[in-house]
């Protein structure tokens, strides 16, 4: 408002209102002289047009402040409801993965009524790492512990190897330091899974131990078989995707290509029991 009385148009409405004053004066003194009037009159005409169009402008001008701050109120309340509408649909999406798992979880569940879970979202990868290890947000205090097996649906991804209350650090079925116990559900030949530094980049792994007339071929589904009770059995690896002969050996080897992107999950299910499970140290 300060801004208004140190401005051109205030100062051009005072001169106006300064001139039409003057005028009213001079026509009240001089209102017997018909002549003089009439030219006083045509003298002030155009100024009372003038400070007409002013004032008409400032009524505008006064207008339009008022209808911004209604704008500005009005955006203000769909910013509000747009802020609200969001927050609605993160907590939709939020619904609809815990209905997916949970349909997961009784699904599994009802094959397998012996597994007790817990259920983790992935929270980052372990820097330290080179083989896709990544962190969940469960730990000790969820009833994980070391070497407990780590799900997506039926499917292995890994094993716990590190645990704090509230979170804990898998490694994958990817690292050669993690060995499966596997074997071919159509042949039944038996064998286990290890990880390899120029297969991990394909997201593949070696099936080792086989017969040197191993009849499993390209296609063959390979699961865990549960020996050893770190594992339960019929958790699945993957497809073979080649039968190689080692440069050493006698027996076979073959390639499994996991049938998950590991680098890709968000959630994961972590079995902390199950039927026939050996408590296996750290």
């Amino acid at each position: 408002m300060k801004d208004f009385f140190r401005g051109r148009l205030f100062k051009a409405i005072t001169v106006v209102v300064v001139i039409f004053l003057v005028g009213m004066i001079i026509a009240a003194s001089t209102h017997s002289n018909t002549g003089s009037s009439s030219f006083i009159g045509m003298i002030i005409s155009p100024f009372q047009k003038i400070a007409g169009n002013i004032g008409n402008s400032i009524g505008t001008f006064f207008s339009n402040i008022a209808t911004a701050g209604e704008k500005s109120d009005k955006i203000k309340e769909l910013e509000d409801k747009i802020a609200q509408l969001e927050s609605e649909l993160v907590d939709y999406e939020s619904l609809k993965i815990e209905v997916s798992l949970y349909k997961t979880y009784l699904e599994i569940k009802e094959e397998h009524p012996d597994y007790v879970f817990a259920f983790a979202e992935v929270v980052g990868l372990d820097s330290a790492n080179a083989y896709g290890s990544f962190m969940i947000n469960k730990g000790s205090l969820h009833g994980i512990s070391v070497n407990d097996p780590v799900v997506s649906d039926n499917y292995l991804v890994g094993i716990v190897y590190r645990v704090e209350p509230t979170y804990c650090v898998v490694k994958t079925i990817l690292d050669p330091s993690v060995n499966v116990a596997s074997y071919d559900i159509k042949t039944r030949e038996y064998g286990y899974t290890q990880g390899e530094a120029a297969l991990y980049p394909d997201n593949q792994l070696r099936l080792s131990d086989l017969a040197s007339d191993t009849s499993i071929s390209i296609g063959s589904m390979i699961c865990t078989s549960g020996l050893g009770g770190v594992f339960p059995r019929d958790l699945i690896i993957g497809k073979v995707t080649a039968i190689e002969k080692p440069e050493f050996g006698g027996g076979m080897t073959a390639v499994i290509e996991h049938s998950l992107d590991i680098s890709d999950l968000k959630e994961v299910f972590v079995i902390t029991e199950f039927s026939g499970k050996i408590q296996v140290q750290p």
